[in-house]
């Protein structure tokens, strides 16, 4: 969990987000789970897919959402399950996706192409198999 145990970001409401109008508010991540890491976030950058998603431009935005997928930040919660290397204190970084299935069955996860995998799960606009939805890096954690 956040170090302050609050997990708050810039939310898009509604399509008028993309203009600039963003609010800063909390939002409940999904549970913590041993396969994942908490990332106290520094750096995210900005891309033409965070505007697309914040004014709904392919398909319906699932609102509200913190969009953001070019994530640089600090592992400061790191899973038992994770076989990464990571450790609490390490820079980490996250792409466009944030997770995928890792089952023995999929092709794509067992051959190092989890970006195809068919149960792939974007940062943001997206939701977790148990059905949270994701948040991306225009936030605090």
């Amino acid at each position: 969990m956040a170090s302050d145990g609050k997990f708050e970001g810039w939310a898009g409401l509604n399509p008028d987000s993309a203009k600039g109008n963003l609010v800063w508010q909390g939002y409940e991540p999904k549970p913590f789970e041993e396969t994942d890491v908490d990332i106290e976030i520094s750096h995210c950058g900005i891309c033409g897919s965070d505007l697309h998603t914040l004014r709904s431009g392919w398909g319906p935005t699932d609102y509200p959402v913190v969009v953001g997928h070019e994530i640089i930040g600090t592992a400061v919660r790191v899973g038992k399950k994770v076989n990464s290397g990571i450790k609490v204190g390490d820079r980490v970084g996250v792409g466009a996706q944030s997770g995928s299935c890792l089952k023995a069955e999929c092709d794509q996860c067992q051959h190092n192409d989890e970006p195809y995998c068919g149960k792939m799960v974007t940062t943001y606009g997206s939701r977790w198999p148990s059905g949270h939805k994701t948040f991306g890096g225009y936030a605090k954690y």
